[in-house]
This record gives C-alpha cells, structure tokens and sequence, in this order.
C-alpha cells in the first residue's frame, strides 16, 4: 500500500504544468461560475458609459474615473483589512502589468472608437480569446496543435456569435480604426495571459489592487495632462461613477483573477465573451435600445460555445 501511495505521488509530482492545467479547468466548476459573474459585471461598462456621457463626461474623464475609482474602493479593502503586504516582486508586476498592458489596451480601444463605429471596435476587441491562443504559443511556445479541437470550435463560435451582432449597415471603419481595434483585442489577450500567472504568485484581490492603481495612474497622467478632468459634483453623476468603479470594474476584475487562478485562461477567455450578450441585455431593459435578429443568433452562437467548454470541464 505504501509503495503504490509513492508511486501515485511521484506520478502526480512529475505531470506537466499543461496536463495540470488540463486536469484543473475540466473540474473546476466554481471558476467557471466566477468568470461569468466577472462578465455580468463588466457587461455593465456601456451601460454607466452612456450614463456617464448624459452627464457631460467625456470619454478620457470617464475612463479615468472607472479606473482611479476602482483602485481607490480596492486599496481602501485592503488598508481596512490590513492585506496590503505582498512580496516587492509580485506588487511591481502587478502595478506594471496594470499602468502598462491594461492602461494601453484601454487606450487604443478609445482610440479606435474615434477612427470606427462602436459595433466594429466592439467586434474586434472581442478577438482577444485567439490572442490569448497566439500569446500563449509565443511566450511559452505551447504550439496551438496542442489545443483541443473542441477549443478552437469554441473560439470560433464565440467569434462569429461576435460577428452577427454587428448591424453592418449602419456601421463605418476606417483602416486606422480597424488597425486600433485588433491591437486592443490583442493588447487585452496579452493582459489575460499575463493575469493568469499573476495569480499563481499573489493573492487575487491583491493582484487586482496593484493592477488597478497602475492603470489609474497611467490613464490620469494621460488625462490630466491632455485635457482637463470633469469632475462629478451631482449626486447623479457621482452615483455613476461609483457603479462604474465598483460594479464595472472593481468587482469584476476581482472576480475575474480569481477565476483565473482556478480555471485555465483560454476557457476562461472564450467564458468571458458571453459579455456583449448581457450587454445587449442591458441597452434593451435600461437604455430601450432597439432589439433585432442578429443579436439572437450572435447571442445563440456565443452561448453555444460556452455549452461547448461546459460539456467538456467536467
């Protein structure tokens, strides 16, 4: 008996990290639940975005609101529970990997949106499960034939599902635009990637703590020194910029990492498009936004795909 219990460990000791991370993200319901309540709540961005805007926001001062105000509700967690202590190596990855990979993505995401219609951009970005596929191959050179058939399928509706719901003929893009857009996609990819293995060396909410505050800080330097900040004075618009601090943003990014460090990140990736469903949810109960069949059928793909990971993480 003894002997089998040492063969059984020495087996486990020597698996691969890949077939680990296999093993983890087949079993692990509880990650999958999370990544979808990550994208409930990010699902929520346009809605206090356009709320924002009636409120004479521009965009640059919304972007840093969210940002500032989501570092701020979080560092405040962490002095009110004294958890702020990380190693010096994890706080500067973290803070690096927010005011760097996450700040720029944000940014060429807003920059794209001024060379192409919102549904063309939106639709881009959403690339960003293959980037997570491309980057994992280049930073740790897992070769995309490795990847299950069943993956790529489900890249693939979660893509198309993406597509329909774009109503092309009344959607514009120049060639910058669409340039923008990919890069953000692939920008947001690397981000994921890169938050995958934040975890594995710091605490989630801790991760995301020191992720945020680096992108405020970059996002305010940006905005401070480029135009001038609106700041909320009503009680309106300063409940709008709490919700998009904490529901938008705060609570999903926290949501989000502790995904990610119990399911491995493509499934969690293509998880996460199921966003822009709950999105067009969202504009239609909230916004009285207009409804129409692509966005069923793009919201049936995306769904289909995520029955895919689903049938296949147990």
């Amino acid at each position: 008996m003894g002997k089998s219990k040492l063969i059984s460990w020495q087996q486990a000791e020597t698996k691969k990290p890949e077939q680990q991370n296999l093993e983890r993200s087949r079993i692990d319901k509880v990650g999958v639940g999370l990544i979808i309540l990550s994208a409930v709540g990010f699902s929520t961005l346009g809605l206090f975005t356009k709320l924002a805007y009636i409120q004479g926001f521009n965009p640059l001062s919304t972007l840093c609101w969210r940002l500032v105000g989501s570092a701020a509700i979080l560092w405040m967690w962490l002095f009110f529970n004294r958890q702020w202590q990380v190693k010096k190596g994890s706080a500067v990855a973290a803070f690096f990997l927010g005011a760097s990979v996450y700040a720029l993505q944000a940014h060429l995401f807003f920059r794209a949106l001024t060379h192409a219609s919102a549904g063309i951009t939106t639709l881009l970005f959403y690339t960003y499960p293959a980037f997570v596929a491309v980057w994992s191959y280049l930073l740790t050179r897992a070769k995309p034939a490795s990847l299950k058939s069943w993956q790529g399928k489900a890249i693939i509706l979660a893509f198309l599902g993406c597509l329909l719901t774009v109503d092309f003929s009344s959607q514009t893009a120049q060639p910058l635009g669409i340039a923008l857009g990919i890069t953000s996609g692939a920008g947001y990819g690397l981000y994921l990637f890169c938050s995958f293995h934040l975890v594995k060396t710091i605490e989630p909410i801790k991760a995301a703590a020191y992720m945020l505050l680096g992108s405020a800080f970059t996002i305010a330097i940006v905005v401070t020194s480029g135009q001038a900040l609106i700041i909320p004075t009503t009680k309106s618009s300063i409940s709008i910029v709490a919700g998009l601090a904490l529901i938008s943003t705060a609570l999903p990014t926290i949501t989000l990492f502790l995904g990610l460090k119990r399911l491995d990140v493509l499934p969690a990736a293509i998880f996460s498009t199921l966003e822009p469903i709950l999105a067009v949810v969202m504009g239609i109960i909230f916004l009285q936004e207009q409804f129409w069949l692509g966005q069923a059928l793009g919201g049936l793909l995306i769904i289909c795909s995520a029955v895919i990971l689903q049938s296949k993480l147990k």
